[in-house]
């Protein structure tokens, strides 16, 4: 008779686990079943909300042919350069701001030149913020020093690193000739 009791399954908290596991098992295996299932193209699921969107940012150098000062009282067998300049920044359809601007003084002998690198504290130092509101220009005045430049250059890139809120990051190249 012991052997009957213990097989005789009547507790009801047992039965009470045993449902629980049942639905939740149900339920496992019904969202594992209609997870790739998804024929509506108009349905926005949550990794598109999370995305980090694509933006679009611009830059441009005026004036659009720079002048080149030369300088005195640096130690070198080169030439030592300053200019000034406005780099506009234009935000089209987010906020970005502008993480830092690499310069580079090009002569036509190699790709990358001479160059200044503004980082991003310097930048903020200097202007307060290298932030860009959506659908507008900012104007950030530039006077760089190029010391001991070998050649004479024909002209000036500008590399700068925008970010948006989301994080995403976009270089801009932009490049003016100089006189």
């Amino acid at each position: 008779m012991r052997s009957k009791e213990r097989c005789n399954v009547k507790n009801p908290s047992l039965h009470q686990r045993a449902g629980h596991a049942l639905v939740m098992l149900t339920l496992v295996a019904l969202g594992t079943a209609t997870a790739g299932c998804d024929d509506d193209r108009n349905s926005v699921s949550v990794s598109r909300i999370t995305m980090p969107s694509s933006f679009h940012a611009e830059a441009t150098i005026s004036p659009s042919l720079v002048g080149l000062t030369p300088l005195s009282g640096f130690d070198c067998s080169g030439f030592a350069f300053g200019t000034s300049f406005n780099l506009i920044v234009a935000a089209n359809a987010q906020d970005v701001t502008m993480n830092s601007v690499t310069l580079h003084l090009l002569d036509g002998t190699n790709l990358g030149g001479p160059s200044v690198t503004i980082p991003s504290p310097q930048l903020n130092a200097q202007f307060g913020s290298t932030f860009v509101r959506a659908g507008t220009n900012r104007v950030f005045p530039l006077q760089p020093v190029f010391a001991c430049v070998g050649r004479e250059p024909h002209s000036l890139t500008a590399t700068v690193f925008v970010r948006d809120q989301h994080g995403a990051q976009q270089t801009l190249t932009v490049t003016a000739v100089i006189r």
